[in-house]
């Protein structure tokens, strides 16, 4: 089983936003934050981790609303993004009047990317969120962003006249039970089967383990009774020039991603204004993913200059760089 379970908030030609929903949990992860009028005032409370690669007004439009519908919350809001997004989020929380607030409203923590460490700051309701306060200042080590016990974040550096973030989601391999050789094994379930679970995702250093009156060693367990799962990956890239350094850092992010989102903004035969505005053609898009050697890629971040009957033959163009 999957931890993650992406959707594109909007159609491929409107604003990027990709809601990624944490199953089995009642949170979602947001990576951009284009417009979100098509999420559900229910489905933008649950998001709590909010990864921006730059503030154009068609990647970031949406931070009010995401705001308005959290803003009465006891919760936090986790934002990472590129260098000065502390300083825009604080700007645009300045721009309200909160002194109907409370202590137990919203709070909002911001991750800002430099080139070797992540800055930690924070904007609090006690204080109108008048305050951007500096909490510290950590190494990046491995481009490790965020980490949990059964996936992490990286990312990697691309360029749009103004720097830009790609992300990637790992998860941790995983195991599972096999149901059919749990039958005939000689103990019934119970609580050790999450236990010895638990010690083979932790990779706990552990050679025999209890069960009930038996004792067993480790490696028996593991073969008699678990699969092994390799944990999904996915990638999201968008807003970038297509050169040596962006395409080696964009491989590097997507490698051997179970699914590339990358934005295709231009038609191949647009690469002019592709390379004039800092964008990805079709071809290149899926050029990208074959060299990263992606399983699946979406295109999305369309220009609005084609019409939406163009967008199968757009997402061909990408397919066949793709397979080439």
């Amino acid at each position: 089983m999957s931890y993650f379970e992406p959707v594109l908030v909007n159609p491929y030609n409107e604003d990027p936003a990709l809601l990624i929903k944490i199953k089995n949990e009642k949170r979602s992860f947001l990576v951009d934050c284009g417009s979100l009028h098509r999420l559900s005032n229910r489905e933008m409370q649950k998001i709590t981790h909010i990864f921006i690669t730059h503030t154009h007004l068609d990647h970031f439009i949406g931070f009010d609303s995401l705001i308005r519908s959290n803003i009465a919350l006891d919760k936090t809001l986790y934002f990472f993004g590129p260098k000065l997004i502390a300083r825009q989020i604080h700007c645009k929380m300045l721009g309200y009047t909160w002194n109907l607030l409370s202590r137990e409203n919203l709070k909002i923590k911001i991750y800002e990317i430099d080139t070797e460490e992540i800055k930690e700051l924070a904007l609090f309701p006690s204080d109108c969120y008048q305050q951007c306060h500096i909490l510290e200042n950590k190494p990046i080590v491995n481009n490790i962003l965020y980490k949990e016990a059964n996936f992490f974040v990286t990312y990697m550096p691309l360029y749009h006249r103004i720097p830009c973030l790609g992300y990637a989601f790992t998860e941790e391999d995983h195991w599972h039970v096999d149901k059919k050789k749990l039958e005939t094994f000689a103990h019934p379930p119970g609580n050790w089967l999450s236990e010895i679970k638990t010690v083979l995702e932790t990779r706990t250093p552990l050679d025999f383990f209890p069960v009930e009156d038996q004792e067993y060693s480790m490696e028996y367990l593991q073969k008699c009774l678990f699969e092994k799962k390799i944990g999904q990956k996915i990638a999201y890239i968008t807003d970038t020039i297509f050169n040596e350094e962006t395409l080696a850092n964009a491989i590097y992010l997507a490698q051997d991603a179970d699914i590339l989102y990358c934005e295709t903004h231009y038609a191949q035969e647009d690469i002019a204004k592709a390379k004039e505005s800092y964008h990805l053609t079709t071809s290149q898009a899926g050029t990208l993913a074959r060299k990263a050697r992606v399983k699946k890629i979406v295109g999305f971040h369309f220009s609005p200059r084609y019409r939406l009957s163009r967008i199968p033959n757009l997402q061909k163009e990408i397919e066949d760089a793709f397979k080439k």
